[in-house]
């Protein structure tokens, strides 16, 4: 009898560990023909973003194809324990942290330099515990082209009492503001329950 009982709780346990290998919950809402993937911080490629917490990013499909509108346009969102009040300093310096890191993972095998990524960002307005930012974001292309590119950005912070935790929104793109591809990055929203803990 103890034998029985030792083997069913042994597959009990593993059932419950498999179980709970799963994808986790979104936090933005994007159409099906987004591509999805979700990261946890400290970020592998940059752990001196050295905060606990989720990335979630969304690409269309042509953001790696140089001919596309939809080239290097995309968006993430950070869920993290950062301060709440960010001030654009802080956002400069930590997307120059993210992609100098990204840059260099995708470097390591490679024998060109990395050059810095520069950022800028000015305060565009803060309502309803909302601030939005936009800018500009210098960075080297890896990927793709081996060039620099300059990306336009917005950012949309705020901060959930509920779970103490930040959101950083981040849409990229090398097009301009006024550019169709502004419009389906702007359609991408945060979920509505994210501030849930």
């Amino acid at each position: 009898m103890l034998k029985y009982s030792l083997i069913i709780t042994l597959l009990f346990n593993s059932w419950m560990a498999f179980a709970q290998v799963e994808e986790p919950e979104g936090l933005l809402k994007t159409d099906d023909t987004w591509v999805t993937e979700f990261f946890d911080f400290p970020l592998h490629f940059a752990p001196k973003l050295d905060y606990k917490g989720n990335e979630e990013a969304c690409f269309p499909e042509g953001w790696g194809t140089e001919e596309s509108p939809e080239f290097w346009s995309y968006a993430f969102v950070w869920y993290v324990n950062m301060d709440k009040d960010l001030s654009a300093y802080n956002l400069e310096e930590y997307i120059k942290t993210y992609f100098d890191g990204l840059m260099f993972y995708k470097n390591k095998h490679r024998k060109n330099n990395i050059r810095e990524t520069n950022a800028l960002f000015r305060e565009k307005e803060s309502r309803n515990g909302v601030t939005n930012f936009t800018g500009e974001v210098d960075v080297l292309d890896l990927f793709v082209t081996g060039d620099m590119l300059r990306l336009q950005v917005k950012v949309e912070t705020s901060f959930c009492h509920q779970s103490q935790k930040a959101i950083v929104f981040f849409r990229f793109s090398p097009k301009a503001f006024t550019h169709n591809i502004w419009k389906r990055l702007d359609a991408i929203a945060l979920q509505d329950n994210i501030c849930n803990p």
